[in-house]
């Protein structure tokens, strides 16, 4: 079996061919990776495994703005674990994770997570607006 990997790493790309799903999973874990802007991971087999992975360097807040996820083995529940990561990150920008599996919890796992971290940010600024107002 045959597996066509494709990396694309910021404004470099890379084309990595016969590696599949296991070579991913080195590339995820690089410290390189945390150094980024842009990471394109499409129709690499991407599943659970990986999804907790991506999950961990997400949670950790890294430069990532961009991450394309699409047209991957990605299911709900892999959609919940990078739900729960993007919580705590406020770089990341762009997911694309169309033609996965997510099915509509998949979907709602990932809006969720934003919604409740954009409103703890909106709250958290407002409260300190509040307190420099009152503090003036």
């Amino acid at each position: 079996m045959t597996f066509n990997t494709k990396v694309s790493i910021s404004s470099c790309k890379y084309e990595l061919v016969d590696r599949g799903p296991l070579f991913m999973r080195c590339a995820i874990k690089s410290v390189e990776l945390l150094k980024i802007t842009h990471l394109s991971l499409p129709d690499n087999m991407l599943g659970y495994e990986e999804a907790k992975m991506l999950a961990a360097m997400i949670k950790i807040d890294p430069p990532l703005r961009t991450l394309n996820l699409e047209q991957n083995n990605l299911d709900a529940q892999c959609a919940k674990l990078i739900g729960k990561a993007l919580k705590e990150n406020t770089n990341l920008q762009v997911l694309n994770v169309s033609k996965n599996a997510l099915s509509d919890l998949g979907i709602n796992f990932l809006l969720q997570s934003q919604i409740k971290s954009r409103l703890m940010r909106l709250k958290s600024n407002t409260q300190s607006s509040g307190q420099q107002a009152t503090g003036a």
